[in-house]
C-alpha cells in the first residue's frame, strides 16, 4: 500500500532529477500509477492534490486541472493503445475510397505546392479544395507561406458561407 509520504518523495526526486523544468502534463504523467493507486486505497484526488502541493520543488497545481490532465492522460493513452484497424469501418468500399482521396489529395498538394512555392499542411489543402478557387486567383494574390493563405482562407470561409 502506498502512503502519501512515500508518494512525496517519488514527486521530490522526480522533479530534483536534473533541475531540469518539466511540464506539469509530464510531471502528472510521471506520478499517475501512484496517484491511481492513492486512489485505489481510498485517498481522494483533493488530498492527493493537497499532498502535491505540499512539497519542497515548488510544483502547485489546483484541483480542477490535475482532473482535467488526468483526463486529457488517460484518454491519450487510450488513444495509443486502440487498434487503428479497429476505429475504421471494415468495408472495402470505404478502404477503397480513402485510398483514393488520399492519392487525389497528394496530387493536388504537390501541384498546389508547385504553385504556392511553399509546403502546405493537409488542413489548408481541405480548405483550398472546399474554396473552390481558382489556381489563377490563389497565385495572383502571392501568399508569402502557409500562415497568410491559411488565415485568408478562413476569412474566405466564414464571408461565403452558405
Amino acid at each position: 500500500m502506498l502512503k502519501l509520504d512515500c508518494f512525496k518523495d517519488r514527486l521530490y526526486v522526480y522533479l530534483e532529477a536534473g533541475r531540469v523544468k518539466k511540464t506539469k502534463n509530464k510531471i502528472i504523467e510521471f506520478i499517475l500509477p501512484e496517484i491511481d493507486e492513492l486512489n485505489e486505497n481510498g485517498f481522494t484526488l483533493k488530498q492527493i492534490c493537497e499532498s502535491i502541493n505540499n512539497n519542497d520543488c515548488y510544483f502547485k497545481i489546483e484541483l480542477a486541472p490535475l482532473k482535467t490532465t488526468i483526463a486529457r492522460i488517460r484518454r491519450k493513452k487510450r488513444q495509443i493503445n486502440q487498434d487503428p484497424l479497429q476505429s475504421k469501418s471494415s468495408s472495402s468500399q470505404h478502404n477503397d475510397i480513402h485510398i483514393v482521396n488520399t492519392s487525389v489529395k497528394n496530387q493536388c498538394s504537390d501541384d498546389w505546392e508547385q504553385i504556392l512555392g511553399f509546403k502546405i499542411s493537409e488542413r489548408c489543402l481541405t480548405r483550398l479544395i472546399k474554396s473552390e478557387l481558382t489556381t489563377d486567383f490563389i497565385s495572383n494574390k502571392e501568399f508569402p507561406n502557409e500562415k497568410r493563405l491559411s488565415d485568408f482562407l478562413i476569412k474566405y470561409e466564414i464571408t461565403n458561407k452558405p
